[in-house]
């Protein structure tokens, strides 16, 4: 479901997110400091922290199922690293802030709701984070669970203060305890975490007739090329409602380092993407290289049906060097646009 929120929906986010802000959990909570809540609705659990003890950012971020899950034990294990952090991030967040970082959808929303906040970090705003994209506004589900989460937090936040010992150590025992709804009414109970690094599962659709094709009418080379891709953080893209950093994919001649074709791909679905903008680029030069170098244990599975097929050599490597200057090249660009 991805309508807006409701009136009514919009009324009870607000309200929890006040009396979430009334009990300042951040008083005696950290941001490791970890619990889980599950969504009656549809069983994700939503694992949330508490944003404040530094001083700095006040509020509760809900991490969203599994990989949300993922998404804050890599956060957690490097801390410095922001700017990667931001766009990894899978989860619901309300926090605290001044007057001027509210935007004017979000003003139109407490206007219609007949609401008024005064004083530093006096406005709650609500937002959903998924990787590589902007932070966005909440649709109806999303607002839901949302409140549900905070007002759960607002539960759990207090039983801490009373006992430390009533969250477990997710670090050290690899358990969560989880605020679940069964019998009218909300129980506890201690969920094992899995903080594994499951690899997603890479299913590539191909065209068998269409690469024979290409291979029949293409010229073989002695060319290597070094084939990779990246987040682009410095050149976000809006051109769709919801603004993304792309994933951008590039062909560089292993030898000379010339940059023989840019793809830039929405995050949604790109591991078909790239696989379709290979072998559109083979198909369009009418060239097949003799070898292909690749860095990343994913990018050797999308490429694989197509060189395979084609009869190129695929070699998964330490470092693609050509890759790696003109991947900073582009970055460095980007970065000074932005200035």
């Amino acid at each position: 479901m991805n309508s807006e929120p409701t009136n009514e929906e919009w009324l009870k986010l607000y309200d929890a997110a006040l009396k979430f802000k009334a009990i300042e959990a951040w008083n005696w909570m950290y941001d490791d400091y970890l619990f889980g809540v599950q969504n009656p609705e549809d069983g994700e659990i939503g694992y949330c922290t508490v944003l404040g003890a530094l001083g700095e950012v006040f509020g509760l971020i809900v991490y969203m199922g599994q990989n949300g899950l993922k998404s804050y034990l890599t956060i957690a294990s490097n801390p410095e690293n922001m700017e990667d952090n931001v766009l990894i991030q899978d989860c619901l967040s309300a926090t605290y802030d001044d007057r001027k970082y509210i935007d004017k959808k979000d003003m139109a929303i407490i206007k219609k709701l007949g609401l008024n906040f005064r004083g530093k970090n006096a406005y709650p705003l609500f937002r959903r984070y998924k990787p590589n994209y902007y932070p966005w506004y909440l649709t109806g589900d999303e607002c839901r669970f949302l409140t549900i989460a905070l007002e759960q937090a607002a539960y759990a936040c207090i039983e801490v203060k009373d006992d430390e010992s009533f969250l477990p150590d997710v670090f050290d025992t690899g358990y969560c305890l989880v605020r679940y709804f069964e019998d009218d009414k909300w129980k506890d109970k201690q969920s094992r975490i899995d903080t594994g690094e499951e690899k997603r599962k890479i299913t590539i659709q191909t065209n068998e007739l269409k690469l024979a094709c290409i291979k029949k009418k293409s010229v073989k080379s002695e060319g290597k090329w070094e084939i990779g891709f990246f987040v682009n953080s410095t050149m976000p893209i809006k051109e769709k409602e919801r603004p993304y950093f792309p994933i951008v994919m590039l062909m560089v001649d292993s030898i000379s380092g010339h940059v023989f074709n840019a793809y830039l791909s929405e995050p949604s679905d790109y591991y078909q993407n790239i696989f379709d903008n290979f072998v559109e680029f083979i198909e369009k030069t009418g060239v097949i290289p003799q070898e292909i170098f690749v860095e990343k244990d994913d990018l050797q599975t999308i490429l694989y049906p197509a060189t395979a097929a084609l009869g190129i050599k695929l070699t998964k490597v330490k470092k693609c060097r050509m890759f790696k200057e003109a991947q900073r090249g582009l970055l460095g660009f980007g970065r000074r646009l932005m200035r």
